[in-house]
């Protein structure tokens, strides 16, 4: 299968709520994406299951405490690329992390949760069947002299 590409750039602000989750609760958006990860496609609910405070969440905060919230994200970023066949190695996956921790954060959940509504929509609409040719009877509305006509004298001479 050939490799994929991101569906978002790594730059690209589509969810305000996806950027202000990284930037100022880093911790809890990366417990959110982690359940989005474990759980595809289902979206985060309460109803099945999904809470704020998750141990991936803790494992973030903890991150933060020892000043290295970039292993968490290089982690998920590289889990989110196996998973998919998405293009890149772990050296990218790393400095990107490193360096734009808040931007992969958000294109991680970005990424996820539009993934898991295209699967949703392929699984809950499937294509409808083809459907079979199907021939028309024979019309009695033909001109008189063509249903009076001898048929055609088909031999070689």
């Amino acid at each position: 299968m050939a490799e994929q590409t991101w569906a978002h750039n790594l730059c690209s602000m589509d969810s305000c709520g996806s950027c202000c989750g990284a930037f100022w609760c880093s911790s809890c958006l990366y417990g959110r994406t982690s359940w989005r990860l474990k759980q595809f496609p289902q979206s985060p609910d309460t109803s099945n299951g999904f809470e704020w405070c998750n141990v991936p969440c803790i494992g973030m905060l903890a991150g933060w405490c020892l000043f290295v919230p970039c292993i968490p994200i290089w982690i998920q970023r590289n889990s989110v690329r196996g998973r998919f066949n998405i293009a890149g190695n772990d050296c990218t996956d790393c400095l990107t992390s490193t360096f734009c921790g808040c931007c992969a954060q958000a294109q991680l959940e970005n990424e996820l949760k539009d993934r898991a509504e295209k699967e949703l929509l392929m699984v809950n609409y499937p294509p409808p069947a083809q459907e079979r040719m199907v021939y028309a009877e024979p019309s009695s509305l033909q001109p008189r002299a063509v249903q009076d006509a001898p048929p055609p004298d088909y031999k070689s001479s």
